[in-house]
């Protein structure tokens, strides 16, 4: 261990003296870029975790893939999001943000000329962990990830912040690059709280990096796109790829609060104590059932950033983003709730017309509007070999706009906007109730009373989806 310990400290020096010293200088930065060690062990770190992903975990989903795709043109972004992450935004952000926030607090104490040091957070209250270092960085992880645990519970418990957070689940291709993918607001308020509380602790700098190391790599291979887990034994010790890919399930119409469980995010402990943990489930498909948080999938990086902060914007702005419980986002980016049964009426307030500020009718339940609760659309998907991924994310889709199938043999290109139809209301088209609608598979029973008669979708192989009686 001393031999290792050895090495990576001449590492740290040489890249210091032949890369980041000269870099500053010619930058003309070398008075305000701090120490040049610190930065090196930084770069160090970031190139050992990419080394890891790229050439460890990256062929484990080659070999033993949870999901098998014929293209993994999703997963692209998410590397670059890797990318950037750890060799631009994270230490930029560390550098402008953190590490003055830790030297401010960390010089209240006073100069070192007015006495020895004092120990702060846990060293201060209990004295004995002077001696046991490891001890300490044991509580210090328990801590960090306890806290993790909650505030990952809060991103999906609370609207706006989950207007941040559905970036992430947004992936359909769940990967080892996924982790990184995420709202840049979404970030920095998890930097900020986890940072508090590491400096309320009294973590040093250099062990606070240590625990975002830990954190993130075990983080990575969660996100993994494997089939296997850690064993009955470890997977109850250390999240493991089986269990953190139930986390990202689509929701399930059949057992809608399913998805919600194994908010952890090293240690299962947590899921385990407070009743969240699931464990023994099948491999499911990843992603949301929400149409308009699941075409982030269809979004650049700078695009998939501004609609996760038109969302929070529309959330955050409106009592219903501060309502606890799980919503969708609707057209005009206001946070409904999602619940068995009829959307209540007052979700969004009332706009013009009796309709709520969202664009939904709070009624929409009788003849001659599309039904809008999530079990009547559920009940209407057929059971049966047909169904895939596509099928369930309609199955899961709730509350629908108000809207109209169109009429006999009416086209509506796939990829086009909502027309107008019927009675003077917006043609719902199929896409847009089931994300991604399979070519060729019709899907029987999806009924509206508008426009006459009992009409079905179908999606042809020319991209067209039609909604014929």
């Amino acid at each position: 261990m001393s031999y290792l310990a050895s090495l990576w400290t001449q590492l740290i020096a040489w890249v210091s003296t032949h890369l980041v010293e000269p870099a500053v200088v010619f930058l003309h930065i070398a008075d305000t870029a701090g120490n040049p060690l610190e930065i090196s062990e930084a770069l160090l770190i970031a190139l050992l975790q990419l080394f890891i992903i790229g050439f460890i975990f990256r062929p484990l989903e080659t070999l033993a893939p949870a999901e098998r795709w014929e293209e993994r043109g999703l997963t692209r972004i998410d590397r670059l999001y890797t990318l950037l992450m750890l060799l631009g935004l994270f230490p930029l952000f560390s550098y402008l943000v953190l590490t003055p926030f830790a030297n401010m607090l960390g010089g209240l104490g006073g100069e070192a000329e007015a006495g020895p040091a004092v120990s702060s957070g846990l060293k201060h209250w209990v004295p004995w962990f002077e001696d046991h270092p490891y001890l300490l960085f044991l509580v210090y992880y328990l801590v960090y990830d306890c806290v993790y645990y909650w505030m990952h519970r809060a991103q999906h418990a609370i609207p706006w912040w989950w207007a941040l957070h559905s970036m992430h689940h947004s992936q359909r291709q769940m990967s080892c690059w996924t982790n990184d993918r995420g709202s840049y607001i979404d970030g920095v308020l998890q930097s900020f709280i986890l940072a508090t509380v590491g400096l309320a602790m009294g973590v040093e700098p250099s062990e606070f990096a240590l625990l975002g190391l830990l954190s993130e790599l075990v983080q990575n291979l969660s996100h993994t796109n494997v089939r296997f887990g850690f064993g009955r034994i470890g997977e109850r010790l250390l999240v493991d790829p089986k269990f953190h890919r139930l986390h990202h399930m689509v929701r399930d119409p059949e057992r809608p609060s399913l998805h919600n469980c194994n908010f952890g995010q090293v240690l299962p402990v947590w899921d385990i104590l407070f009743g969240t943990a699931l464990y023994g489930e099948k491999i499911r498909p990843t992603g949301v059932s929400d149409p308009m948080v699941d075409a982030d999938n269809d979004r650049g990086l700078v695009g998939q950033q501004w609609q996760a902060a038109r969302r929070f914007w529309g959330a955050v702005r409106r009592p219903a983003g501060w309502r606890l419980g799980e919503v969708l986002v609707r057209p005009r980016l206001c946070p409904h709730p999602q619940r068995r049964g009829r959307a209540p009426a007052r979700a969004c307030g009332r706009g013009a017309g009796g309709r709520s500020a969202c664009g939904l009718n709070p009624a929409a339940s009788g003849p001659g509007q599309v039904p809008e609760s999530v079990d009547a659309v559920a009940r209407a998907v057929p059971r049966g070999p047909v169904l895939g991924p596509e099928i369930q994310r309609l199955a899961s889709i709730g509350p629908l706009p108000d809207a109209v199938l169109a009429g006999d043999d009416h086209p509506i290109p796939a990829a086009g906007g909502a027309r107008r139809g019927g009675q003077g209301r917006p043609v719902l088209r199929a896409d847009a109730v089931a994300g991604a609608l399979a070519d060729g598979v019709a899907i029987e029973g999806v009924q509206a009373h508008a426009v006459g008669g009992h009409h079905r979708a179908v999606a042809d192989p020319g991209g067209l989806a039609h909604h014929q009686r």
